[in-house]
């Protein structure tokens, strides 16, 4: 749980530094801002997609076999259980294994927020969430396809339901920073 929590505390540094910033180059127009935000936004996302790649197929011994497992909630089943009315933890390694898979792609929300602003122009909150979350499902089933093909892992519907909900709430974190830093920036405050 230790990983998780620091894994969780890098993650929402990054998020909100990167909405502060996209907040502060809102409404400035030109090259210097399309710029700034490539020069910062490119070489995060490089380090980002290194460190996905490194930890989900580089960094991986092959396997005998091909595996899959289509079944979809089972990580849910085998790692929690409802047990007199209250939800506790039957298997932790696995329970970490979901949060790390969530918190891996809160970056990839993030990041497109940023280097895309379009994405959370106001009015367009739902039509940037739903383009996150299409462009991560594809990255996790890009990732998920890799390892069953190259016999690095378990090909699971489950990674790809965590990896999208994590792009998800990045995108939602950096949404709301982003939101509520430009309120205060124009002095609209709410």
């Amino acid at each position: 749980m230790r990983r998780v929590m620091v894994v969780l505390a890098f993650v929402l540094v990054l998020c909100i530094v990167l909405a502060l910033l996209g907040a502060r180059l809102r409404g400035r127009h030109g090259r210097g801002v399309v710029v700034a935000r490539l020069a910062v936004g490119v070489p995060l996302f490089v380090v980002y997609a290194y460190g996905v790649l490194s930890l989900t197929v580089l960094g991986r011994a092959t396997g005998t076999a091909r595996t899959a497992n289509l079944e979809l909630f089972w990580s849910h089943r085998e790692s929690l259980a409802l047990v007199d009315g209250t939800l506790s933890v039957t298997d932790s390694g696995l329970l970490n294994e979901i949060l790390l898979n969530i918190l891996l792609f809160v970056p990839l929300g993030a990041l497109l927020a940023f280097v895309l602003p379009g994405l959370v122009a106001r009015g367009r909150a739902m039509r940037g969430l739903v383009a996150v979350c299409l462009v991560a499902c594809a990255c996790s089933l890009g990732i998920e396809v890799t390892q069953w093909y190259l016999r690095l892992g378990l090909f699971e519907f489950d990674d790809l339901l965590h990896n999208t909900l994590g792009a998800a709430v990045g995108y939602a974190l950096y949404w709301a920073v982003f939101r509520a830093s430009t309120r205060r920036i124009s002095g609209t405050w709410i």
